[in-house]
């Protein structure tokens, strides 16, 4: 699809996590090892979250936890699903390596939690 990103997210997507400088939205999810499915509002310290490929890691710290706190996002869309994020966050295309998510373009590779491209 050619709708990366769009300008105009919606009121429950500033919703923000509190994570970092507000780069996920609370309503993003995550895979926790064990349990499945989550949102980003309800990770807790120890949790161990999927990275990438099929690889857990721990959480051990929020960097700027403030559940309160607004951000503005970008939301990249691909044939599976969409990505709701700041412009500023680094996000990995295919043919050209980590970038801050306001760089991806239309035509883009982004990996997907199994390591498989998707457009």
């Amino acid at each position: 699809t050619d709708e990366l990103p769009t300008s105009e997210p919606t009121n429950k997507e500033l919703e923000s996590s509190g994570f970092g400088f507000a780069c996920f939205n609370g309503q993003s999810e995550v895979q926790i090892k064990g349990k499945g499915s989550v949102n980003m509002r309800s990770l807790r310290i120890g949790d161990v979250v999927l990275v990438e490929e099929g690889k857990f890691e721990p959480i051990y710290s929020f960097g700027h936890y403030n559940p309160s706190a607004l951000g503005n996002f970008l939301r990249i869309v691909t044939e599976e699903t969409s990505l709701i994020i700041t412009s500023d966050h680094m996000v990995f295309v295919k043919t050209r390596g980590f970038m801050p998510a306001s760089s991806v373009q239309v035509k883009d590779y982004l990996l997907n939690a199994d390591g498989v491209a998707i457009e």
